[in-house]
């Protein structure tokens, strides 16, 4: 295990970072500061990209389901959270793990980390992946699918990209190229 990965570990595990969400707290962007933080220095995925695609997956309410089976903060289906090491429990379903934000956060940050190298750090191709599966992505030649839905998810996680860019670094701006 990397050494960022070890310390992300062991913060939520000496509950140093608060993972508990109350089901009808209204949505707050920034309580899953932390663990958006740690989970993203420990895979090197940029933290404003999650925030981006969360924002744009489920608006930041970790119980979030889509009609394709997508659950949770980062809108994880099933098999990628096992693929990604999210194992359930006899007595806790995957379903219910991906509503708890810490294992939702782990298995999409982890995805994300995947997609970059796969894809060589080719950002729009990865949010096409992590919206249409990486396999569409190959299938079209290493292009974005030409399906509606992939194409304004790009667009939309791109533009949130940017725009969190422009809060955070006024003095950097990301070329939405063609987006």
């Amino acid at each position: 295990m990397k050494p960022l990965k070890a310390i992300a570990m062991l913060l939520l595990a000496c509950g140093c970072m608060h993972t508990h969400v109350h089901a009808k707290a209204p949505v707050d962007h920034e309580r899953f500061n932390d663990m958006i933080a740690t989970l993203s220095l420990a895979y090197d995925v940029d933290p404003l990209l999650v925030k981006a695609i969360i924002h744009t997956e489920s608006g930041f309410r970790p119980k979030a389901r889509s009609n394709k089976n997508a659950i949770g903060l980062m809108q994880v289906i099933p098999d990628t959270a096992r693929r990604f090491g999210v194992t359930p429990s006899a007595s806790t379903p995957i379903a219910q793990m991906l509503e708890d934000p810490f294992s939702n956060l782990l298995a999409g940050i982890r995805f994300l980390d995947y997609l970059n190298r796969k894809f060589e750090g080719n950002l729009p191709l990865m949010l096409a992946a992590y919206n249409a599966g990486e396999n569409a992505v190959i299938r079209h030649g290493y292009a974005i699918p030409p399906y509606n839905e992939t194409r304004r998810y790009v667009k939309g996680v791109l533009q949130r990209y940017n725009s969190l860019n422009r809060q955070d670094y006024p003095e950097q701006r990301l070329a939405l190229e063609g987006y």
